[in-house]
C-alpha cells in the first residue's frame, strides 16, 4: 500500500513543499510552507536618518531639484538591479525615497511569483483514484484538463488490445506529476528562494562586467560611507511575514481561520523533543485529498480485544482546493471569518494518539 502525497497550487498548476510520505514526516514544522502561504508587507517608507548625507553632491549642472521628477522616476525604472537601484538612491538626498520604492517594487514583484497565497492548493495522495470522486476540490480547469489526458490515456492503451474493463485510470497524482511543475518556493521559503535570486542577479553583474569579488570589496572600502546607505537602503526594504507565534492561518472561500497559538496547545513527545502543531502542518491536514488515509492506522483493537475501526473526523480535507492565506492578527482579511481552531485541534490531536498508538 503507498502513501505519497504531492502539495499542489491548483491555480498556478506548480507542485512542491511536500513531497513523500505523511507519515514519516507529519512531525516537522513546515515553517517554509506557512511563509509560502503568507501575506507578505514592506514598510512604506525610509527612515529621515538613513537619507542624510554630511555634504550634499553639487555639480555646475545646477541642483537636483531643477530635474522633473517624471525624469528621475524614469531613470529608477530602467534599473532592476537592486545594487544598482540602492546605489543611486543613496547619491543624494533627494533620490532616497524613490530609490526605496523602487526596491520595494522590485522585491514585491519578485514574491509574488514565488508565493502560494491566495492560490487554491490541495495535499493530493497517490491513492486516489478518480479526480471526479473530489470534483468540487478541483477548478473547472484542472478537471477539464485531467479528463481529457485520462481519456487520452485509455485511448493509448486500447490500442494494445487490453480488455476495456482493465483500462488504467490517470489519478490525480500521477497528472499532476506529469503536468505540474515542480518548484521549491514552498520547500526552501520565499524569505530564502528571494535571497539566492538576488544574490545570482549580482553574481551576473559581476560576470558580465568582468568585475571580480575582491576588486567590489575594495570599491566599497573606499567609499565606506556610502556604502553604509546602500545596506540601510537594502536592508529596510526587507519583506515582513506574520508572527510564527500568532498568524492566523485562512480560508479565503469558506471564510473560516485557525490560531497559531491555539495550536500549539497540541503537542506530543517524541524522544527528548517536544512537537507542537504549527500553521504549516495544519495547512497540510486542512487540504489533504486523497481517497485512502494510508499512513493512519484504520484498525485498532478494542476494550475486549476485538479490532474497531476509529474514525479521525472529517476536518481532514475540508480545505483541499479552497484559497489559503496567512496573515497577521491585525489583518483586516480576518472580519466576519469564523475561529474554527477548537476543532481542528482537537481532531489532529485524535489523529496524533492515534499514530502514536
Amino acid at each position: 500500500m503507498s502513501e505519497r502525497h504531492l502539495f499542489l497550487n491548483l491555480t498556478r498548476r506548480e507542485r512542491g513543499g511536500f513531497r513523500g510520505r505523511f507519515r514519516e514526516n507529519i512531525y516537522r514544522n513546515y515553517d517554509a510552507i506557512q511563509e509560502s502561504l503568507s501575506q507578505i508587507t514592506f514598510p512604506s517608507e525610509l527612515p529621515e536618518n538613513i537619507l542624510t548625507i554630511p555634504a550634499v553632491p553639487r555639480s555646475h549642472l545646477g541642483t537636483l531639484s531643477a530635474l522633473p521628477a517624471e525624469l528621475i522616476d524614469a531613470i529608477f525604472e530602467q534599473l532592476s538591479v537592486l545594487e544598482h537601484v540602492a546605489r543611486f538612491a543613496a547619491a543624494h538626498p533627494m533620490l532616497g525615497q524613490r530609490g526605496f520604492v523602487r526596491v520595494v517594487q522590485i522585491r514585491s514583484e519578485a514574491l509574488r511569483g514565488i508565493t502560494w497565497c491566495r492560490s487554491r492548493v490541495a495535499l493530493v495522495g497517490d491513492e486516489m483514484y478518480c479526480a471526479q470522486d473530489h470534483a468540487e476540490a478541483l477548478p473547472d480547469d484542472v478537471l477539464a484538463d485531467y479528463e481529457k489526458r485520462d481519456q487520452a490515456l485509455q485511448v493509448d492503451v486500447s490500442e494494445d488490445r487490453i480488455d476495456a474493463d482493465d483500462l488504467p485510470s490517470m489519478t490525480l497524482y500521477e497528472f499532476a506529476e506529469e503536468q505540474f511543475e515542480e518548484v521549491d518556493y514552498s520547500s526552501l521559503g520565499p524569505r530564502r528562494v528571494l535571497e539566492y535570486k538576488e544574490m545570482d542577479m549580482v553574481n551576473s553583474y559581476f560576470k558580465d562586467d568582468g568585475l571580480s569579488w575582491r576588486k567590489w570589496i575594495s570599491e566599497r572600502r573606499m567609499n565606506d560611507r556610502d556604502w553604509q546607505r546602500v545596506d540601510s537602503i537594502l536592508e529596510h526594504a526587507q519583506p515582513s511575514f506574520p508572527c510564527l507565534k500568532t498568524a492566523r492561518l485562512c480560508n479565503l472561500t469558506k471564510r473560516q481561520f485557525v490560531r497559531a497559538e491555539a495550536l500549539r496547545t497540541c503537542w506530543v513527545r517524541r524522544g527528548n523533543e517536544v512537537w507542537q502543531l504549527s500553521i504549516g502542518t495544519t495547512a497540510l491536514f486542512l487540504t489533504v485529498c486523497t481517497d485512502h488515509w494510508g499512513f493512519a492506522p484504520p484498525y485498532l483493537k478494542g476494550p475486549q480485544g476485538e479490532m474497531e475501526r476509529k474514525a479521525i473526523g472529517m476536518v481532514m480535507g475540508r480545505w483541499a482546493g479552497d484559497c489559503i492565506a496567512v496573515v497577521g492578527t491585525d489583518d483586516g482579511e480576518l472580519e466576519g471569518m469564523i475561529d474554527i481552531s477548537a476543532d481542528v485541534v482537537e481532531k489532529v490531536g485524535r489523529f496524533v494518539e492515534l499514530d502514536a498508538a
